[in-house]
């Protein structure tokens, strides 16, 4: 009767520790299904009289504002570095820089509008930061 108890309780041991070893494997696997890494230097912001394009310059352009400068119109934006390279900025810093140049020319008087490129290629926190530059450029502003 000893010998009987004694091997249940082996049994119940042994499928309980399967059990738990399956359960932990499987949360495994969810939490590394779920796990997307924000790219870290990806970005970079640009000044110029034109966008980059993605396939001569290695750059997608993904928020563009443009403003008046002395002689014509001067665009500044957001761009992902698509060429494999790295790029200057984190998503942040380039936020703040942009930021920066939607107040300069907000207080100058000279700006004229912005828009929200590539919609569809944007990653979720990207298009987040873009509405929050189009929405700091003004609520009737952007384009």
């Amino acid at each position: 009767m000893l010998g009987v108890g004694i091997f249940l309780c082996l049994v119940m041991f042994t499928a309980a520790g399967y059990l738990t070893y399956r359960n932990s494997k499987l949360i495994a696997e969810r939490q590394k299904e779920d796990f997307v890494p924000l790219p870290s230097t990806e970005y970079t912001v640009f000044i110029g009289k034109q966008k980059p394009d993605p396939e001569l310059d290695g750059m997608l352009p993904l928020w563009v504002m443009s403003w008046e400068s002395s002689d014509s119109i001067t665009l500044a934006g957001l761009c992902r570095v698509t060429d494999g390279d790295q790029g200057d900025l984190r998503l942040e810093e380039a936020e703040r820089v942009l930021s920066s140049h939607i107040n300069k020319a907000l207080q100058s008087g000279t700006y004229l509008s912005c828009e929200i490129c590539n919609p569809s290629k944007l990653h979720e926190y990207e298009h987040s930061m873009a509405v929050r530059l189009s929405t700091a450029a003004g609520p009737n502003r952007s384009v």
